[in-house]
């Protein structure tokens, strides 16, 4: 991959993962070049057609601008929910909820615990990032239960004795921006030594 273009194609995230720490064992210098050069594009079923390129913007952004999107899709929102239509409203929240509940799991791996240990990878990396897990508190993961445990629901269907309504834009915005207000706080705290 120094020397040419190298396109893999795979439905395994633990694949790209393992190549992602080969690459890293090669070249120190890597995360540089894969910042630079690496370019991430997710395929879709859609309508038939296999193949078609999603919107990955979510997916592939730090948890912090992928956060920040979540607010401007939930601006939008707004506006059919203070119109009064709920149908509307109703499908941009389940999307908006389904991308909250992969974003507070992404915010446990990147940011409560500093990336130490990541899905669909079979290292553990500690240097320079374990010290960081001294700033988790049992409040953090309080925090973290309620909401996975609230957004869960809006991610796996559910029976209709027991239909799950989406919460109100007024709830979806304090739990969103509550995350980003979290997080900053978290990234001040300082490190504890023993």
């Amino acid at each position: 991959a120094k020397e040419r273009q190298v396109i893999v194609f795979t439905h395994r995230l633990s694949l790209f993962g393992g190549i992602t720490d080969a690459a890293a064992q090669i070249d120190n210098t890597i995360r540089n070049w894969k910042r630079d050069h690496l370019n991430l594009v997710f395929l879709e079923n859609y309508e038939g057609l296999k193949g078609s390129p999603s919107d990955s913007t979510l997916s592939s952004s730090n948890t912090k601008t992928a956060n920040n999107k979540l607010i401007s899709q939930l601006d939008a929102a707004k506006r059919s929910f203070d119109t009064g239509d709920m149908c509307s409203y109703k499908i941009l929240a389940q999307g908006i909820c389904s991308e909250f509940r992969k974003l507070l799991e992404r915010t446990v791996e990147d940011d409560l615990i500093s990336k130490v240990v990541l899905r669909h990878r079979r290292s553990i990396t500690t240097d320079n990032r374990i010290e960081h897990l001294s700033k988790i508190s049992a409040e953090d993961c309080t925090y973290f239960d309620e909401l996975m445990s609230k957004y869960s629901q809006y991610m796996h269907s559910q029976s209709s004795e027991n239909s799950v309504d989406f919460p109100a834009e007024p709830e979806l915005r304090t739990d969103i921006v509550g995350l980003k207000s979290w997080r900053e706080t978290f990234n001040q705290r300082p490190v504890h030594s023993t």
